[in-house]
């Protein structure tokens, strides 16, 4: 009898050591993406930060990520920006840049004809 009671006893703390493993290693993935949604955030209002109004592009491009797209015409800039405004877009370029991983977050700044900034905002992709 006793050694069914040992038995037992090994297969419940195998059991409890499993489920005790398995807990922290889910509670080490979701505090890993916490940190990793953190980080990116915060590079990424660093970067919005960068793109202040008056700024040249130029002197900050370097620091803004891989640059994806810049669109010149009017409907191309109301199709790829977040802003929808014709009025807004009129006389204004779009610069996209991939920010931020591994969240996958763009940056988009406006910026007049002689490139300097108007606003900055970002999205999801």
């Amino acid at each position: 009898m006793e050694k069914v009671a040992s038995s037992r006893t090994v297969t419940y703390l195998t059991i409890a050591l499993g489920i005790s493993w398995g807990v922290g290693f889910v509670l080490l993935i979701t505090t890993s993406l916490f940190f990793l949604e953190k980080r990116a955030g915060n590079k990424l209002l660093d970067m919005i930060a960068l793109a202040e109004p008056g700024t040249k592009l130029e002197t900050i491009k370097g620091q803004l990520g891989v640059p994806m797209r810049v669109e010149n015409d009017v409907e191309k800039v109301i199709e790829w920006g977040p802003f929808k405004n014709k009025q807004f877009c009129i006389g204004k370029k779009l610069h996209s840049f991939y920010a931020v991983t591994p969240t996958c977050r763009a940056i988009d700044i406006y910026t007049d004809a002689n490139d300097v900034i108007v606003t900055a905002t970002w999205h999801q992709l």
